[in-house]
């Protein structure tokens, strides 16, 4: 057993699909399923069944799977700290992050860090907000971006808070908002939960929607072709001049918001990378 054949289990455990794996790995699929068979072979135990939807993982193949993936985070965790001994700060920096701040948040923030220090490679994690909290936990990152960061057993640090607005490319009637065309899209339970909360405070009748969109970024594209208003975080229409935006507010008159968290275990401080991007970030409102 050597590194390849730990990614190998760890990949084919994430995508359940030998075709898939041997692409992300750059083998061929032969060359794949023999690899497979010589890690049974090694262990003496089957590791996955093929099923017409893919492989299915023995108990026995799960358990080397997990096993695996905690072996290369460890590898990953020995390399970063060698390299800390040497002179120039390089290495791998993990981050978690939603959908939303991937697109919206991330790429400037990341470009600014590039520059300051180039040779620290960064590997990105998208999820849904709900599940960066495990990936930090669970040290799978070493840094988390999410809408949600309401426990207490990580480190938690407030990047941005914006506000929650309609939008739309034709003026926005809010008294008869209701009878007008709305686009949604799949959003984490948060955003959902306070704009579903506002529309029954403020509307008899359910929105009429028309499209329901998987991604917000898509959903943005709707609505700049004027095909009916959103409902969403002002961040993701900063650079679409010509978009009527109207904040939405609470029953107290106050802006109902959008915050952006950083996460992080305490115990990531130690890794020199990643104590320098956490200083980054909180240093860096101008670029949110």
């Amino acid at each position: 057993m050597d590194e390849r054949d730990w990614l190998i289990l760890s990949t084919l455990y994430q995508t359940k699909n030998i075709t898939r794996t041997a692409e992300a790995l750059f083998i061929t699929q032969p060359a794949l399923t023999a690899r497979l068979k010589s890690i049974e072979g090694y262990f003496d135990v089957p590791i996955v069944n093929r099923t017409t939807k893919g492989v299915q993982f023995t108990a026995a193949g799960e358990y080397l799977a997990l096993k695996a993936q905690r072996f290369l985070l460890d590898l990953q965790e020995i390399q970063n700290a060698a390299k800390e001994l040497s002179k120039k700060l390089t290495g791998t920096l993990t981050i978690a992050s939603s959908g939303y701040i991937t697109l919206y948040r991330l790429p400037k923030l990341l470009k600014a860090f590039k520059k300051q220090y180039p040779d620290i490679e960064i590997k990105i994690t998208p999820d849904w907000s709900k599940n960066i909290f495990s990936h930090v936990f669970n040290h799978d990152a070493h840094v988390g971006f999410a809408s949600v960061a309401d426990l207490d057993t990580v480190e938690r640090f407030l990047v941005s808070e914006e506000k929650i607005c309609v939008a739309s490319m034709e003026t926005i009637d809010f008294a008869n908002l209701d009878r007008a065309y709305r686009i949604d899209y799949q959003s984490n339970y948060l955003l959902r939960s306070k704009v579903d909360k506002w529309w029954r405070e403020n509307f008899k009748h359910p929105p009429k929607i028309i499209l329901d969109i998987d991604k917000l970024s898509n959903c943005v594209e709707m609505v700049r072709a004027g095909l009916g208003y959103a409902i969403l975080p002002s961040g993701a229409l900063r650079d679409f001049p010509g978009i009527h935006l109207i904040p939405i507010m609470d029953k107290h008159g106050q802006p109902i918001t959008f915050k952006t968290w950083m996460m992080y275990d305490k115990k990531t401080l130690n890794l020199k990378i990643a104590r320098v991007f956490i200083d980054f970030i909180k240093q860096q409102n101008n670029l949110l």
